[in-house]
């Protein structure tokens, strides 16, 4: 019988291995057109694949502790930072 710590623990290793591989596709378009929106992108899941792993390592259970949350917020800031960024450019030539 699975109990839900191990269901928990299988989700959030889901989104560790869905995070990397996010992160790598973004990785491959900075590498082919080395625009900083995709280097930003890349490092934000990243980070999130780091608090996925993280918190598996830790307790998958105890979910609620802040720290792990202050990782989270800092990969929406950098998707927040690279998107005003972005947009923040002048007009295209």
């Amino acid at each position: 019988m699975t109990t839900p710590g191990t269901i928990i623990a299988f989700c959030y290793g889901v989104a560790f291995a869905c995070s990397l591989g996010a992160a790598t596709f973004f990785v491959r378009f900075w590498l082919s057109s080395r625009d900083p929106l995709f280097a930003w992108f890349a490092a934000a899941f990243g980070l999130l694949g780091f608090h996925w792993a993280a918190l598996v390592s830790a307790n998958p259970v105890a979910e609620t502790r802040p720290y792990f949350y202050l990782v989270r917020l800092l990969a929406f800031v950098l998707i927040i930072v690279a998107t005003l960024q972005k947009n923040r450019g002048g007009a295209p030539s």
